[in-house]
């Protein structure tokens, strides 16, 4: 009410053309009572677990009653709804009319993750005698780190290592772990970095990994094709949009490591695909290209 109130003041200092809500929880609940309110048109937009439920990682507003209500009261109420990918964009039009789904990928800053320092075109990857990769995730369950760690562990690849990185509460299980199987110098858990700190981290790996069963987007995998890495993940955000182009590999979880064994068995492949994905970056994912595609669901409403 609090919020509510704030936008109503707002609105009377300088009238709102568009409410932008992010997320159909709380802030879409907020921003559909508010257009009501002010007479104002609303975007929602996905971009998270709104729409999923996975009791087995503690994961998706779907597994409450109370969030399930405000998820669709934000999602029924909004002008219009936004959707980064295809994957999502499949997820919404299960409880949205398709007249009210628009389509905006996310975008990131392409000046700043690139293949190099001063990018250079074509993208080259060197080739490195020990493979490594990297995967970026808060350490929760949903990121499924623990059957990554278990890969490597399990994979016949000579010296492949593995750098984690991200904080949550499983930090202290994962190194358990790590110890356990006798990978401590093979898998390293690095604390969660400011954003634009990881460049260097994905331009040092050969393959980005993201496990996760569920991701709304998954920016992690936009940095790493802007950084010329191409993403191994499951067919869910926009891996699965990429994947399509040849610019990442989305599979089943269970496929994992036997994609990733035949992917470092063929370097060339792997330097092909991270120069596809640095090119639909240029193309599709820049924060300018979302700007756009925003700006676009403004007027449409306005």
């Amino acid at each position: 009410m609090r919020a509510i109130a704030d936008l109503r003041a707002e609105h009377a200092r300088a009238g709102f053309d568009v409410i932008h809500a992010m997320w159909a929880d709380e802030t879409g609940v907020v921003a559909a009572l508010a257009g009501k309110l002010l007479r104002v048109p609303v975007v929602t937009s996905l971009a998270g677990g709104e729409l999923v439920r996975f009791d087995e990682y503690d994961y998706g507003l779907q597994r409450s009653r109370s969030m399930r209500a405000l998820v669709r009261f934000a999602l029924h109420n909004a002008t219009l709804v936004s959707t980064p990918c295809s994957y999502t964009h499949s997820l919404a039009a299960q409880v949205v009319p398709l007249a009210k789904l628009r389509s905006v990928p996310l975008g990131v800053r392409a000046d700043i993750f690139t293949p190099h320092d001063l990018p250079p075109r074509p993208v080259l990857r060197r080739k490195r005698a020990n493979p490594h990769l990297v995967a970026v995730g808060s350490l929760i369950p949903l990121k499924r780190h623990a059957a990554l760690i278990e890969m490597v562990a399990r994979s016949n690849v000579r010296d492949l290592t593995l750098e984690i990185i991200g904080s949550g509460p499983l930090a202290a299980r994962l190194k358990q772990q790590i110890a356990a199987l006798g990978l401590v110098g093979r898998v390293t858990i690095r604390p969660a970095c400011g954003r634009y700190a990881l460049p260097p981290r994905y331009r040092a790996a050969d393959l980005h990994l993201l496990d996760s069963p569920h991701e709304a987007f998954g920016m992690v995998t936009i940095e790493a094709a802007a950084c010329g890495l191409p993403t191994v993940a499951c067919a869910v955000g926009v891996a699965a949009d990429l994947a399509k182009e040849g610019a990442a590999c989305a599979i089943e979880q269970e496929s994992f490591l036997s994609a990733i064994e035949g992917l470092l068995r063929e370097p060339d492949w792997i330097i092909e695909m991270g120069n596809r994905a640095r090119a639909l970056v240029e193309a599709r994912y820049t924060v300018a290209a979302m700007v756009d595609g925003f700006v676009a669901v403004y007027r449409e409403m306005i």
